[in-house]
């Protein structure tokens, strides 16, 4: 039973981005092309359409009973033009002025293709046809996705967290009962809470799915060290309904992200060692996208002084792949993503991870390390590197003599008076200041007279970094 929406709800679909489970179509759209969207939809994580707004926007609207034939036609599609058909449902809705013919495709455990032969799947916000190949593995991992569908007996409406499902109704303007909600959403199936259900809305979701939650654990240096030099400083499990787990493992992380000293020009900055999109996104992703068919292990976030890792139980889900994971998307969770967007946790368009390693590189981070091993997807974010290398740090200089001596590793020298106008300083300052680092052995001074200047001494690592 699908949501009956409002002009509010519909004004809310129409102002954001088409995306991953969103596509607006023209009122003259013909229903080959109106299939192809259903098939791609029901392949990949269900989606909704609303026909009658055209390309720039402009609300054509279509009439239920002036445009009867046409809407045939269109509602005709799911069957005339798919194979096998394409369940859907659909309503009118008033918006502007006119009648929005609203479609709703849920996600189907089968794979449909076109009369034209051809296999579409939604990626980002794209219908894409497969190859064969891929066919094949969307297929396999239908078969696996079916299982966040399945009912968790003795999981009822009685254990479902009514203010958990009140906030979700105010994220999006409902003004439905509870059990409605969860109805519409296909997360109660009669009376039982599907597995979905049970892990977005249940008040104890450990009850039925056991270890379905978050291990956290913080190693103080970059190895686990075991037996006395045991490094573990602190561990913790997570357990918690998903819109709610997602938030208390984003801020346990959070308490142990460092800011790094940075230097901008020659201004020091400071910033998080890893972007906030990078981290919290590799987060939820393991979250919404893990298999929960694999019980009695949970998600684990390791942190060590250099890097952060999150290894999420099952493998790359459908045509994603180590190599493709920028640009490809598959939902093994539909139902899961579909509510946790409405907490704005994951963006609508997908592309999340492309952000993700355009972000790090944007920090001068080295890319995110993807492995799928074993039935295990482990990502990996790398801390940028402070400023000042410890070695350095520990030398005890002054914040002028830190940001010369990284200058200095990406221009070849510098004099004296150079030295005075970059820092304001008097002649006395940057003569002491200098010296300093030369007696440190950091820089060599060259030449004499006016033709004085100083530069770093070859054979110095320090400001390898």
């Amino acid at each position: 039973m699908v949501e009956l929406l409002r002009e509010r709800e519909v004004a809310y679909l129409v102002t954001g981005p088409e995306g991953q489970t969103l596509e607006l179509k023209s009122a003259r759209i013909h229903p080959r092309d109106l299939a192809t969207t259903l098939i791609a939809f029901a392949n990949a994580d269900g989606g909704r359409l609303l026909v009658g707004i055209e390309d720039d926007g402009t609300v054509s609207g279509l009439d239920p009973i002036a445009d009867r034939e046409q809407v045939e036609r269109l509602l005709r599609a799911a069957y005339e033009y798919c194979t096998p058909s394409v369940q859907i449902e659909y309503q009118f809705v008033p918006y502007q002025g006119r009648q929005v013919l609203v479609v709703d495709v849920p996600v189907s455990t089968r794979v449909h293709s076109h009369t034209n032969g051809r296999v579409y799947l939604r990626v980002l916000d794209r219908d894409q046809p497969l190859s064969a190949d891929e066919t094949l593995r969307v297929a396999f991992a239908k078969g696996q996705a079916s299982y966040e569908t399945q009912p968790v007996r003795g999981a009822t409406l009685e254990d479902v967290d009514q203010e958990l499902v009140e906030e979700y109704a105010r994220l999006r303007g409902l003004d439905q009962p509870a059990e409605r909600i969860l109805r519409g959403l296909n997360l109660l199936v009669e009376d039982t809470l599907t597995v979905a259900g049970v892990l977005l809305f249940a008040r104890e979701p450990a009850r039925w799915m056991p270890r379905a939650g978050v291990d956290f654990l913080k190693f103080e240096g970059a190895t686990v060290e075991l037996g006395e030099a045991f490094n573990l400083v602190k561990r913790e499990e997570l357990t918690a309904p998903l819109p709610r787990l997602v938030r208390r493992t984003w801020d346990l992380v959070g308490t142990f992200v460092r800011t790094r000293r940075r230097l901008r020009g020659l201004e020091m900055i400071e910033q998080p060692e890893y972007p906030d999109f990078a981290w919290r996104e590799v987060i939820v992703n393991a979250i919404a996208h893990r298999d929960y068919s694999i019980t009695g292990t949970a998600i684990q976030v390791r942190m060590f002084d250099d890097r952060l890792e999150v290894e999420s139980p099952g493998g790359l889900p459908g045509i994603v792949t180590v190599e493709n994971i920028r640009y490809r998307h598959f939902s093994r969770n539909p139902h899961i993503v579909g509510v946790l967007k409405a907490w704005r946790y994951m963006e609508e368009l997908g592309f999340g991870i492309d952000r993700v390693f355009r972000e790090m590189e944007a920090v001068g981070a080295p890319p995110p390390l993807i492995t799928d091993e074993g039935g295990v997807v482990t990502v990996t974010l790398y801390a940028i590197e402070p400023v000042i290398p410890a070695d350095v740090a520990r030398l005890g200089l002054n914040e002028r003599q830190a940001k010369v001596l990284l200058l200095l590793t990406e221009r070849e020298k510098i004099t004296n008076r150079e030295y005075r106008e970059l820092f304001s300083v008097s002649n006395a300052t940057a003569y002491a200041d200098l010296t300093e680092l030369m007696e440190k052995d950091l820089i060599e001074r060259i030449g004499i007279g006016r033709g004085v200047f100083y530069r770093l001494i070859k054979r110095n690592n320090l400001m390898q970094t």
